[in-house]
């Protein structure tokens, strides 16, 4: 009796196992495919720069359209074009501010084999250290038939990478009156960031008065030795005023000008009152 139950629960698992064997055999087949793969690569650029990466299709068998959504984030990365690939010509939308760029092509006959789909040209919007997903949607992936093509996907990452250190130029001149003369005059060029001492020096008669022009970062515009420090291009310039000049405050809170005009006019008293003495004592 053990033997004869023996038999027939043997006999239902081949049973169950051809069955099983046939399934994988008539349906993945057609389920995966021949291995088919949309991926697109990690690329990196400093910002502001750009750099062109492939979105490929490999292992596809008479691929007849498709349509790919590339999901990115708009802060870090930005998408300005998309180049047509060996498919042919790309319909495509961009859109920076949503983060997804839609790629669609079409055909009617049919390719076969490992293509680039598209190639997209990619700028860096981020600071350097920043990194985005470059996420690959296939909303449609059929054969001449209609057929759905399993696929898998690679995904990417885009990085923001640190550039070298930015230059700037210091153009320096000076007013009348005097000269710039460290480092000076002309234009020179310096790292970003970098701290230049500036020194004027005033002609006889003259005296420094201020830095006028870009002195948003001059550390003393009053002072003519001082230093200036390079985060943009800048333009200064030395400004000099003449020593004793009309208008100019002297110690004692007179101007010249007014000390002048007591002068003259005590001198004006005094030829007048000499005049009359002078007269009297003729007339004596």
């Amino acid at each position: 009796m053990f033997g004869f139950n023996f038999g027939r629960s043997f006999g239902r698992c081949i049973s169950l196992l051809a069955i099983f064997v046939v399934l994988i055999l008539a349906c993945p087949l057609a389920a995966l495919g021949d291995g088919t793969a949309v991926s697109i690569g990690d690329v990196s650029a400093e910002q502001g720069d750009e750099v062109v990466v492939p979105i490929e299709i490999a292992g596809v068998t008479d691929l007849g359209a498709v349509e790919v959504w590339l999901n990115y984030d708009g802060s870090v990365v930005e998408v300005t074009g998309v180049a047509d690939g060996d498919l042919g010509t790309i319909t495509y939308g961009i859109d920076n501010p949503s983060g997804v760029t839609r790629m669609v092509w079409f055909s009617a006959t049919g390719k076969t084999g490992d293509f680039v789909f598209a190639s997209v040209t990619l700028r860096a919007v981020g600071s350097a250290g920043d990194t985005s997903y470059l996420d690959i949607a296939v909303k449609t992936l059929i054969n001449i038939r209609g057929d759905s093509i399993q696929h898998s996907v690679d995904n990417g990452l885009f990085t923001v990478k640190a550039g070298g250190v930015g230059q700037y130029g210091l153009t320096i001149s000076s007013a009348e009156g005097g000269s710039v003369t460290t480092p000076g005059e002309g234009t020179f060029t310096y790292d970003a960031g970098e701290v230049v001492q500036i020194v004027a020096s005033p002609d006889d008669g003259y005296e420094f008065d201020e830095w006028t022009g870009d002195v948003n970062t001059v550390a003393n515009v009053n002072a003519a030795t001082t230093t200036i420090t390079m985060d943009a291009d800048k333009s200064v310039i030395a400004v000099f005023s003449e020593v004793g000049a009309p208008g100019v405050a002297l110690p004692g809170g007179l101007s010249t000008g007014a000390i002048i005009g007591i002068v003259v006019g005590v001198v004006v008293i005094a030829v007048v009152v000499l005049l009359v003495v002078r007269k009297r004592r003729r007339y004596d």
